[in-house]
């Protein structure tokens, strides 16, 4: 008994100090309301980032730019707003379904909007881990398909590129070639060790990572942005 009322306020002191430590944005994440059921991005047209990524990237984006995003929801209605063209792949379909009648209903972009779904692949090889989520859904599926989507689309063409969709260092790899002069590719979720690959791929690449918390829920990440100089 002694050594449970022992651990249970090691873990108290611990919240504690956490709490200390984040107070001014675990503040901002209460005044967002976000926490409470009925709110969520597709709602409040945000996209789901850390709270500082989103200011930041509020200031950068410009009515000119062209935004292609692998992962669709309320980060598609926010780049709606405030970029020239928005071009979207979305991986499952019934959350496709859900956004296409959506965007119809507010008349928005529909047709830059694609549902690309992954396949099962003929053999897996262990070695080689493109085009592979490590999402327990998909072991056994490839995204191929859903990482070449950006293919079609002319080099250095971009000013933006959001990953935050499956598959993520595949379409960091992918998307090297189709930023434009001091483009940027923004990376949500960069904190995860399985996205240390593209951190080593973007390494010579300035970079900002915002660390701290975001809306709809009670735990930090980060968010990291690269800025992309194709001059060479």
């Amino acid at each position: 008994m002694r050594r449970f009322i022992l651990n249970k306020i090691k873990k108290i002191k611990k919240f504690l100090i956490y709490f200390k430590s984040n107070w001014r944005e675990i503040r901002l994440l209460l005044s967002s309301k976000s926490l409470l059921p009925w709110n969520n991005a597709i709602k409040d047209q945000v996209p789901w980032i850390t709270f500082e990524a989103k200011k930041w990237l509020e200031k950068y984006l410009k009515p000119d730019m062209i935004v292609f995003e692998y992962g669709s929801g309320g980060s598609t209605l926010f780049f709606q707003k405030h970029g020239k063209k928005i071009i979207s792949i979305e991986h499952n379909r019934n959350w496709y379904k859900k956004m296409l009648k959506l965007l119809k209903k507010k008349d928005i972009f529909s047709n830059n909007y694609f549902l690309i779904e992954p396949e099962k692949p003929l053999n897996r090889n262990n070695k080689n881990k493109d085009n592979y989520s490590s999402h327990k859904t998909y072991s056994n599926m490839i995204f191929k398909k859903y990482v070449n989507s950006i293919d079609k689309y002319p080099q250095k063409y971009l000013d933006v590129i959001f990953i935050d969709g499956r598959a993520r260092n595949s379409c960091v790899k992918k998307s090297l070639s189709k930023i434009r002069q001091d483009g940027i590719i923004i990376l949500d979720n960069s904190q995860r060790k399985r996205y240390q690959e593209s951190f080593l791929l973007l390494s010579k690449y300035k970079r900002i990572d915002f660390d701290g918390f975001g809306p709809y829920r009670f735990t930090p990440w980060q968010t990291t942005v690269w800025f992309i100089n194709n001059s060479d």
